[in-house]
């Protein structure tokens, strides 16, 4: 009778079930815990990660409004798993959207590209433009990757310079030998402008790594209703 209460999961032996009025988060035992292993596969050491995980799902579960993060598919997009699993771990929900064939939800707060390799059709970019309009309410995000192996995508870059990104061609090569990993001159690690939104990362000197980036700059700050 308990298990027929939530029809919708899979429940198992040592489930945690996080739950309110709104929603329910459920979390396996081993999400509880980080678990590293030696060369041969076998444990090495484990830690607990129990606040952090719990305190995301009790977030999660106790607003009335999660935001909504839509990943388009469909144009040959990189494996955003790790992405959703943090956006998800801090109170978000994901869902998928192949903007081919479907309309982006209306409820999505936010659309994610995650490095597309074959450039989008004008229908696909027309839903993506009334998305961002919202009926020229504006409010809406998007999200893009880019990689320096893409290739041309000249329907997508001159969409993205009409909302003030443009795509610089080729890869990031950073000069400078104190911002590279492995001494591989590709392989750039961040400079936190904003040290306010960054002030852990750079209090526990910690360095966001972007291999093979792709070249972006902010074409305007704002452009008729576009910004």
């Amino acid at each position: 009778s308990y298990v027929n209460n939530y029809p919708d999961l899979s429940l198992n032996v040592n489930d945690i079930l996080i739950t309110s009025e709104y929603r329910t988060r459920q979390l396996d035992i081993n999400d509880l815990f980080y678990v590293s292993t030696d060369q041969s596969g076998n444990i090495s050491s484990v830690s607990s990660k129990a606040e952090k995980v719990i305190t995301s799902a009790l977030l999660a579960v106790s607003s009335a409004d999660i935001p909504k993060v839509v990943f388009l598919t469909g144009h040959g997009e990189a494996d955003p798993s790790l992405l959703k699993s943090l956006l998800e771990n801090n109170g978000y929900e994901t869902a998928d959207c192949a903007i081919t064939t479907e309309e982006i939800p209306e409820d999505a707060e936010m659309v994610v590209m995650f490095v597309p390799t074959y450039d989008l059709d004008e229908e696909s970019l027309k839903k993506l433009d009334a998305f961002l309009n919202n009926d020229n309410q504006l409010g809406k995000n998007l999200l893009y990757f880019g990689y320096g192996g893409q290739g041309e995508l000249p329907n997508l870059n001159a969409f993205l310079a009409e909302w003030g990104i443009t795509v610089e061609e080729g890869m990031v090569f950073e000069t400078n030998s104190s911002n590279i990993y492995n001494m591989i001159p590709y392989m750039a690690t961040a400079e936190y402008v904003n040290t306010e939104l960054a002030a852990s990362l750079v209090e526990n000197n910690i360095r966001l790594l972007l291999p093979y980036g792709k070249g972006m700059r902010v074409a305007f700050e704002a452009s008729g209703n576009k910004s």
